[in-house]
C-alpha cells in the first residue's frame, strides 16, 4: 500500500489471519525466506483499504500552512514529506514555513496534535481547497 511517498507491507504472519500493516521506512533488516507467500483467499486490498485503515481517501482537500520555528521538524519534513510536492521554505525571521495541499485526515490531525509543541508551532492555518480544482 502506498500512501504518497509512505510504503506499507500489509500481510498476515505467523500462521495469524490477522492483517497488520508494516511502514517499510520502519523495517531495519529482512532475509530471504525458503517459502512462497500465499495470497489469502477473498481478500481484495481496494477493499480494505476502503475500510479505513490508513485513513486514506476519506477527508477534505485542505492548503495546510503551518509556520514553525524548529529546524529539526523541517529536516525531518524535507526527509518524510507530507507529499512530494509540499513546500518548506525558511522565512527571514529564522522560522519555517510548510505548504502542502492534504486530506484533513485523522492521521494529520494526530501529527498537529503530537508535534505542535515539539515543532514549535506558532500559526496554522487550512484552507479548504476546492474539490474540483487538482490537488498538489
Amino acid at each position: 500500500m502506498q500512501q504518497d511517498v509512505r510504503l506499507y507491507l500489509v500481510c498476515c504472519y505467523d500462521d495469524t489471519t490477522q492483517i497488520r500493516n508494516f511502514a517499510l521506512h520502519r523495517i531495519r533488516s529482512a532475509k530471504l525466506t525458503d517459502f512462497a507467500a500465499e495470497e489469502s483467499k477473498g481478500f481484495d486490498l481496494r477493499r480494505y483499504v476502503d475500510a479505513g485503515p490508513f485513513n486514506y481517501g476519506r477527508s477534505e482537500m485542505v492548503r495546510l500552512e503551518l509556520i514553525f520555528t524548529n529546524k529539526q521538524t523541517a529536516v525531518n519534513l524535507r526527509e518524510t514529506p507530507f507529499k512530494r510536492d509540499q513546500l518548506i521554505e525558511e522565512l527571514p525571521d529564522g522560522t519555517y514555513k510548510l505548504t502542502v495541499d492534504i486530506e484533513d485526515s485523522m492521521p494529520l490531525k494526530g501529527w498537529l496534535a503530537m508535534w505542535r509543541e515539539k515543532a514549535g508551532v506558532i500559526s496554522e492555518k487550512k484552507t479548504p481547497l476546492n474539490k474540483t480544482s487538482p490537488s498538489k
